[in-house]
This record gives structure tokens, C-alpha cells and sequence, in this order.
């Protein structure tokens, strides 16, 4: 892990260090020297996630490990992805404003660094409903012996007879 965390030294959030970020320099996404390393930055959210995740504590390990590593992989997409979008969003803006290339730069760094920021600081998607589901599938191994049911489950009551 690099010292700078996902993002550039001049990126990194207030307050944490390249060690507490967990964060390495991204090499795909970048604008104007300013990148980010998307194996850092899913790294960085499944600590958060790791964290603060609401994930039963009866969940075995490796299904922990497994859920978070699934989500983090998603977040980080999204976040990059958002993360590309503000240079474009704030670049076409600033052209249709005629603001100046410096304060363009500064404005894509500042929303770039909230967003690294928050990333990586809190979990940003609400995932309960995956968690509430991935639940019910590990009770029912535990139960049963298998995963989740493949097809509809029905209710079969003996039948009544009528007198």
C-alpha cells in the first residue's frame, strides 16, 4: 500500500494519513495528475464496510468476507465511475460559464476529494436489504442443509375433511 492512499497527496481527506486511508494511488481514473487506484480505493471501502456494515455478528467469516469483498467491488465501481462524471459535469459547466482552466481544475479536485472522502470514511449505499436477505439464505443452510430456495415455496397444510 502506498503512502498516499487511493488518491494523489494533494487529494487526501482531512485529517488521515496515507497509512489510516488505506487507500492506494489510483492508475486508470485520474485528471491533470490527480489518480486513483481502484484496487486501493475497494480496499479502502471494504475497511468501512468491515466497520460499520450492520452485518449480523452470527455470520460465519467467510461469508462476511465474502459479502463485504462483493459490495466494496460494486462501491468502488460506482464511486469511480462518479468519480469520472465530475470532471466531465464540471468541465462542460465551467466552459459554458467561461470559468478560468485554474478554477476549473480546483472545483474537479475539491468534489473529487468529497467523494474520495466519503467513500472511504462511510458506508454510502444502503445495503440492509442484501444483508436481510444474504441472512435468510444462511439461516436456511443452517436449517436445512442448502442455500436459498430455487422456486416458489408453497405451504402444504393437510387437508381438512368435512363432516
Amino acid at each position: 500500500m502506498t503512502s498516499a492512499g487511493p488518491w494523489s497527496a494533494n487529494m487526501r481527506p482531512s485529517g488521515l494519513t496515507g497509512e489510516e486511508s488505506h487507500i492506494p494511488s489510483l492508475h486508470s481514473h485520474g485528471y491533470r495528475g490527480v489518480v486513483v487506484d481502484p484496487v486501493e480505493l475497494e480496499t479502502a471501502i471494504a475497511a468501512v464496510y468491515a466497520k460499520q456494515l450492520p452485518i449480523p455478528a452470527w455470520w460465519p467469516a467467510e461469508a462476511r468476507a465474502v459479502f463485504i469483498e462483493e459490495y466494496a467491488s460494486e462501491a468502488a465501481i460506482m464511486v469511480l465511475s462518479e468519480f469520472d462524471a465530475i470532471g466531465d459535469r464540471v468541465t462542460d459547466w465551467a466552459a459554458r460559464s467561461q470559468i478560468s482552466g485554474a478554477d476549473t481544475s480546483a472545483m474537479v479536485a475539491s468534489a473529487r476529494r468529497v467523494l474520495l472522502d466519503e467513500a472511504c470514511s462511510e458506508v454510502q449505499y444502503d445495503l440492509s436489504d442484501l444483508i436481510a436477505s444474504k441472512s435468510a439464505e444462511l439461516r436456511a443452510e443452517a436449517v436445512f442443509g442448502h442455500g436459498r430456495p430455487r422456486g416458489p415455496q408453497h405451504v402444504v397444510w393437510p387437508i381438512q375433511h368435512r363432516v
